[in-house]
């Protein structure tokens, strides 16, 4: 069984690694454009770190800090926010992360129609 202080280190932990990880991925993709993928590929990593900042800041930190403070401390509406942000991004990166895997099937079954897939328009 977990103790308390072993559950406040892995939400410190996942935060963190969540928050650096994420923005790394969305500051190379958008500012950089570090990342040499397909353009859908690229868009679905993007909706992916993005929801993934959500979870993190809506449901990993007020946890840690109820944990650290030993009882809700944010109020009944952010617990209500707090449970749909789960429900919603939990769904989306479930959703998300089927449609990476069947656009990568589809890029190398098929990799002259996947082409059409690109995001930038053709005129």
């Amino acid at each position: 069984m977990l103790s308390g202080i072993h559950l406040i280190s892995w939400g410190i932990i996942v935060l963190l690694a969540s928050l650096v990880g994420d923005s790394i991925i969305l500051i190379g993709t958008i500012k950089y454009k570090a990342l040499r993928f397909h353009k859908v590929i690229i868009a679905t990593m993007q909706h992916m770190a993005v929801y993934d900042l959500l979870q993190a800041v809506f449901r990993i930190f007020p946890f840690t800090l109820a944990l650290i403070a030993d009882r809700w401390v944010l109020g009944e509406p952010l617990c209500h926010v707090e449970e749909n942000i789960g429900w919603v991004c939990g769904g989306m990166t479930i959703f998300l992360t089927c449609s990476m895997s069947t656009l990568k099937l589809i890029i190398v079954k098929l990799p002259f129609k996947s082409q059409n897939l690109e995001l930038e328009s053709r005129a």
